[in-house]
């Protein structure tokens, strides 16, 4: 039986559709230079080893201390100097003192942003597959995204940190693991204005073969993400926002 196979070229809104994904994904990668892809699909954790990642990049990766989740206080601890550096911050730490500063210099940036094409919504957007944006649903949009300067300053083991000479209240205090100072990442990250979420035990990623996977991560984005306004539809609609 002999098949033929006819090859279509694709249509003008199909051409458009193909370049606006491909494009999406590039300003993904843009938002966690030098991180690689990682959506955490195959990444089993554990309380001693927490995976955290940045724009869907991999920054455990560059962690030379693990982050953990502190069962004392029910917070997930990372190393505060890597966490920061890699979100644009510049970190020193006064040995004398036990005191670390965050100095994260004001930041303007121009950057693509995924929005709704008419008649669709931000939750409309993530194709439940791929979990990437579906490109017949979205328009690319060029948006300035401006961000404040901020000096925040920590002392090791007191709860209280100092946000532009204004104390803040911890829900746990800095601590020192392994000659390392590890801070809770919801303080942090939210100070930078990024958004957390927490996959704790449970898999959230239904795997091809009909396995879970993906459990102990946290899942920051930065408001330089082109859909930080609604980052992922399996993390909006199964992990807990902390």
């Amino acid at each position: 039986i002999q098949s033929i196979t006819e090859t279509r070229e694709l249509s003008e809104e199909e051409k458009l559709a193909e370049g606006r994904g491909i494009e999406y994904e590039y300003w993904m990668d843009k938002s966690h230079d030098g991180l690689g892809r990682d959506y955490g699909y195959r990444h089993n954790g554990s309380p001693d080893e927490i995976f955290v990642f940045l724009n869907f990049g991999n920054a455990s990766s560059h962690f030379d201390t693990p982050a953990y989740l502190d069962t004392t206080v029910n917070r997930v601890r990372v190393p505060i100097r890597f966490v920061s550096e890699m979100m644009g911050a510049q970190v020193s730490w006064d040995q004398d003192n036990r005191r670390v500063t965050i100095y994260f210099p004001a930041v303007s940036r121009e950057v693509m942003k995924a929005v709704p094409a008419p008649g669709y919504d931000y939750p409309d957007l993530i194709h439940p597959e791929t979990h990437l944006p579906d490109p017949y649903r979205f328009r690319l949009e060029k948006r300035t995204v401006s961000m404040p300067e901020r000096t925040i300053v920590l002392t090791v083991d007191h709860p209280v940190a100092v946000v532009d000479g204004r104390e803040v209240p911890l829900d746990a205090p800095p601590v020192i693991r392994n000659d390392r100072t590890m801070v809770p990442v919801r303080f942090i990250a939210e100070q930078m204005g990024a958004k957390v979420y927490w996959v704790g035990a449970n898999p959230i990623f239904r795997l091809a073969d009909g396995t879970l996977s993906g459990s102990y991560q946290v899942h920051i984005f930065t408001p330089f993400f082109p859909l930080f306004e609604y980052p992922s539809w399996y993390l909006e609609n199964r992990a807990v926002r902390y």
